[in-house]
């Protein structure tokens, strides 16, 4: 596991002094279809010492909302979709968000020497393998990763206007466009006419 971590840039090395014991997590599987697992982890201790924040939380829209946009006879629907593959992989964060993610087993450091982000000062010392991105199972992940993706694209695309997101517990806007996010599930929906 450390390896695929470490080949995609995602494996950090903490030692263990650094890490209050108590707070390293453990690891269990969900899955995800029938090839893939969702790995979560288990900051059970630090989660619960944690503010929860959820400003951006709010703004999930689950898919039975667009059951709420009415049609005329003469219009049709339109849907555009994007799923953003494995979101929270893609997030590079600190070494001190990365040492949240420390899975609870001690190692050596010369018995990791095999991974990119070994480093020789770590040979006698003992530390932690940590998951360095955006960690399913940490309680503020849902927040970050709805916030961030939600920020980009109304920087980088000039979409999600309050005036065309559907949310849940929000009036249904106008349209005729519509938007929906949930996390790494953008959708788009625009009335259109129908054409005979």
């Amino acid at each position: 596991l450390a390896t695929k971590w470490d080949a995609l840039g995602a494996c950090r090395l903490i030692p263990t002094s650094l890490i209050d014991p108590s707070e390293s997590v453990g690891l269990f599987a969900v899955s995800k279809d029938e090839e893939y697992d969702r790995l979560i982890i288990n900051p059970t201790v630090i989660n619960s010492r944690c503010f929860g924040c959820n400003s951006f939380t709010k703004t999930l829209a689950p898919g039975h909302l667009a059951g709420a946009i009415r049609l005329r006879d003469d219009e049709k629907l339109v849907i555009s979709s994007d799923d953003l593959c494995e979101l929270y992989h893609t997030f590079v964060v600190s070494e001190q968000r990365a040492a949240r993610n420390a899975i609870g087993v001690v190692f050596k450091g010369k018995e990791l020497h095999h991974l990119s982000c070994y480093s020789s000062e770590l040979a006698d010392t003992s530390v932690y393998i940590c998951l360095a991105t955006l960690a399913m199972g940490d309680s503020l992940a849902v927040e970050i990763a709805q916030q961030s993706h939600f920020n980009l694209l109304r920087a980088k695309a000039g979409s999600m206007l309050s005036h065309e997101v559907l949310q849940y517990r929000k009036t249904i806007p106008r349209g005729p466009f519509y938007e929906l996010l949930t996390i790494d599930d953008h959708i788009g929906l625009q009335k259109v006419p129908r054409w005979p």
